[in-house]
């Protein structure tokens, strides 16, 4: 048995993002959200419904509340749900798991470009895509080098 934390647990579907979700007239709908509407009043635009509780499957008023994008995310942080990596520490170029390139391969790329060569053609020598070829060229990516 889960321990009361006082939720109230949705027990209808849910979304992809593990949120309960409420179709109505071919639109869906959070739950959360249609709960604080109901109990609290209209969502101001631009604003989220933000959960103290951090259960998405949560539609208690009491651990509803208003506010923004970076509340969300600052509320994320404080609690550790997400790490902050800056500065020095950021996990740059090679050093990140899902990067695909070493900076002298980076390096390589700008000089290809540079000279001329096509952004096609670097994609296909270095196995990635155009879109990663001209964010390293247009330095969108890989900043630091």
């Amino acid at each position: 048995m889960l321990p009361d934390n006082g939720c109230w647990e949705w027990n209808g579907p849910y979304d992809k993002d593990g949120y309960g979700a409420i179709k109505r007239l071919g639109k869906t709908y959070r739950a959360h959200r249609i709960s604080y509407e109901i109990h609290k009043g209209k969502i101001p635009v631009g604003l989220m419904v933000l959960h103290s509780c951090d259960n998405p499957m949560c539609v208690n008023p009491a651990h509803l509340s208003i506010g923004t994008a970076k509340d969300n995310s600052d509320d994320m942080i404080s609690k550790g749900r997400k790490a902050v990596i800056r500065g020095a520490d950021a996990l740059r170029g090679h050093r990140n798991a899902q990067a695909k390139l070493t900076a002298l391969e980076v390096l390589r790329i700008r000089r290809g470009a540079s000279e001329g060569r096509a952004q096609s053609h670097l994609a296909r020598e270095f196995g990635v895509s155009e879109a990663t070829i001209h964010s390293i060229i247009t330095r969108k990516s890989w900043r630091h080098i």
